[in-house]
């Protein structure tokens, strides 16, 4: 299963955690993992060109961990908003292969 967790303090993400692998189908054949893995790339790569220094990213080949440096950057906090529902939607029609939570800190 895919793990996804946001911890959110004051209504604002604070990190952003992925890992794990669907086990939808064999591996280099997983649409669940394809799709996860374009939408965690994809936001990856939004922070990196639209909100530059605003968090510390780690990218490993079964995981990502983005700690954020720059709460009030509203750029970044949209970033990781529009993730989160692209994620939850993924979430909502293959419930066993991944798992979105959001934790208050």
């Amino acid at each position: 299963m895919i793990k996804v967790n946001y911890r959110i303090s004051h209504d604002r993400t604070v990190r952003f955690s992925m890992k794990g692998h669907a086990n939808f189908a064999s591996y280099g054949n997983d649409l669940v993992c394809a799709a996860a893995s374009s939408i965690g790339v994809g936001l990856l790569n939004a922070m990196d060109i639209m909100a530059e220094g605003s968090c510390k990213i780690d990218l490993q080949d079964d995981a990502i961990l983005v700690e954020v440096t720059d709460v009030n950057n509203e750029v970044l906090q949209n970033i990781l908003e529009v993730g989160r529902i692209q994620l939850e939607t993924l979430q909502e029609q293959f419930p066993e292969n991944i798992r979105v939570e959001k934790t208050e800190v």
